[in-house]
């Protein structure tokens, strides 16, 4: 709280700098809160816009996030050699990667984890192949045994890699590229236990 001012009713010049401080950073903080419920609430619109899609087949475009910050440099690329899945009970499924990082994934990213780390097609490099998206769409049909929209499966691909950015898994481990689809940087014939692929 701000300090009382003199007899005068003015305020010293040092109250007002210390007051404006603390107001500002108070703002701040609201303001944060606000755009952090903006970013969820916008997520939910786009999740039950998805669902609406599958229902009326329908495809409505997304438009584009504007960035709220510059993108990092690009460092290389991570490669992942081997990861486990295991699946409990309770069908939660957890992928734990080589290095002791682990992700828990929702049904519907563990079908497309997946189907993008299938070592199925030819390669130019030492990776698994890229997956078209009509191909993933397709896998992810037969594995959820639901239509997958192509709206829904960009939702689903950037969660994807939303989600194993955030658990540090590395920035660029699933890329996707216009016309070539999409694809998990595995190497081919990388160890993958628990029934994941």
């Amino acid at each position: 709280m701000c300090a009382p001012g003199n007899e005068e009713g003015k305020k010293k010049p040092d109250n007002d700098v210390a007051c404006l401080f603390s107001k500002t950073f108070r703002e701040l903080g609201k303001v944060e809160g606000r755009r952090r419920k903006d970013a969820e609430s916008l997520e939910k619109v786009w999740h039950a816009i998805g669902k609406i899609e599958n229902a009326l087949k329908v495809r409505i475009v997304r438009p584009p996030l504007r960035r709220e910050k510059p993108p990092a440099p690009a460092g290389p690329a991570p490669t992942l050699q081997e990861f486990r899945v295991e699946i409990a009970a309770n069908g939660k499924v957890t992928v734990t990667f080589g290095d002791g990082k682990q992700v828990d994934l929702p049904p519907a990213l563990h079908a497309l984890f997946t189907a993008l780390a299938e070592d199925a097609g030819p390669s130019a490099d030492d990776l698994v192949a890229w997956k078209s998206l009509k191909w993933l769409a397709a896998s992810l049909k037969s594995r959820l045994h639901r239509e997958v929209s192509p709206h829904a499966l960009s939702q689903l691909l950037w969660r994807l890699k939303n989600l194993l950015e955030q658990k540090g898994c590395g920035k660029g481990l699933i890329e996707s590229v216009p016309g070539a689809g999409a694809r998990l940087r595995l190497k081919r014939g990388a160890s993958a236990t628990g029934g994941a692929v």
